[in-house]
């Protein structure tokens, strides 16, 4: 919504989609995972988040705090989609460590991510707020690498001084 209209426009999506909405589908605000060099967005970070990997409780892992990274080579993982932030920091560092492991489906939600795991379809990857209460799953951190994702709020920098936008980034600085 623009002003006038009496609210403010969010979009929350991948690291992808965010920037481009802000920039081309007149979203005024979005909370994205990464930004692209465009000078016509402002951002400004907004949280950072420890990503772990979660598993059924019946896996074999379950019990466990932690995991080294070369643990999961081969392992089967359920990932989101290609442009998640998450999904880029995971790769990222397994790329570096030369660990491989065996993607077997692609989900581009999270809840529909949390049900396959469940299910006990692969291991998961998310940030820690990402997962939430669910007595189906354990949580694990991977000791030997600190994996964080980022959060940027963005907005076109024509629009950073607009009340109802400047409101928005003021609210999300005092939730910090």
């Amino acid at each position: 919504a623009r002003e006038g209209g009496g609210g403010v426009g969010v979009a929350m999506g991948n690291a992808q989609g965010g920037g481009r909405d802000v920039g081309e589908c007149g979203t005024d605000v979005a909370v994205v995972g990464s930004i692209d060099e465009d000078r016509r967005l402002y951002a400004k970070a907004y949280s950072r988040q420890r990503v772990v990997i979660f598993v059924p409780c019946e896996h074999d892992w379950a019990k466990r705090k932690s995991i080294k990274l070369a643990e999961l080579e081969g392992q089967p993982m359920v990932m989101r989609e290609q442009g998640s932030s998450t999904r880029q920091i995971l790769e990222e560092v397994l790329k570096k460590a030369g660990v491989a492991p065996r993607v077997v489906m692609e989900i581009g939600s999270r809840e529909a991510l949390h049900e396959a795991v469940a299910a006990g379809l692969g291991i998961g990857v998310v940030t820690e707020s990402e997962l939430g209460q669910d007595d189906r799953l354990a949580t694990l951190k991977i000791s030997d690498v600190v994996l964080e994702a980022r959060e940027f709020l963005v907005c076109l920098k024509e629009r950073q001084s607009v009340r109802t936008v400047q409101a928005f980034f003021d609210l999300a600085d005092e939730k910090k």
